[in-house]
Formats: structure tokens, sequence, C-alpha cells
């Protein structure tokens, strides 16, 4: 599955909190591998958001969304509750209640 029509590049926002800017994710990413991403994470500290691919959500263990969807996880690293979203529109990631809406879908309720 693309989540991308061919020839069309994903937008994310890429950054911390409110400074992120939206970016294409061609330049962010070298080679990726399987589908591209909007990625969101709240550790309760810092909001950050990028770009990441299949193998990032694998890694992390964090399910891939369907097309135009979201997938959201919440872990325990280091004592500290982290909040994941990965989303797969133009730049869903630009807080955390869109990341988990899936397009418009409540999908996922925040604590």
């Amino acid at each position: 599955l693309y989540y991308i029509w061919p020839g069309a590049e994903l937008e994310c926002f890429h950054g911390y909190g409110d400074s992120a800017i939206s970016v294409g994710c061609d330049s962010y990413i070298d080679n990726p591998v399987g589908d591209i991403f909007c990625f969101i994470g709240d550790d309760g500290k810092q909001i950050v958001k990028d770009c990441v691919d299949s193998a990032y959500a694998e890694k992390y263990d964090i399910p891939e969304p369907e097309e135009d969807g979201s997938s959201c996880v919440s872990q325990e690293i280091d004592s500290y509750n982290h909040t994941i979203c990965l989303c797969g529109w133009d730049n869903c990631n630009i807080d955390l209640e869109t990341a988990a809406s899936d397009a418009g879908q409540p999908a996922f309720f925040l604590p």
C-alpha cells in the first residue's frame, strides 16, 4: 500500500512543539523502508514531530495505520508515559488530537 499518489510527497510537521515546520518527507528520509507516515510523540515534557517509515514503526512496535488512518500507542519508557501516533495524510501530526482522529473519525482517546 502507498499512502500518497505516485509523484506526490507526504507533508509532515518536523521539529518540536509549536516551532515545528511543515516539510516534504522525501528530503528527510533517505531510502525509506515501506510506507512513510507522519509521527507525533509526547513524553509529558516535550512534543516531537517528524516523518518516519515502516522500519521505524516496526522497531518501536507501533502498528502501521491503514490508508488515510492513524495508529496511536502509549508506552512507558524510562518511567515516563509516551503517547505516540502515526498518521498518513498531509500535516496530520499538527497535534495529538488531529493525529489520532483517523482523518476525522475519532479512534483514540487521550488520557
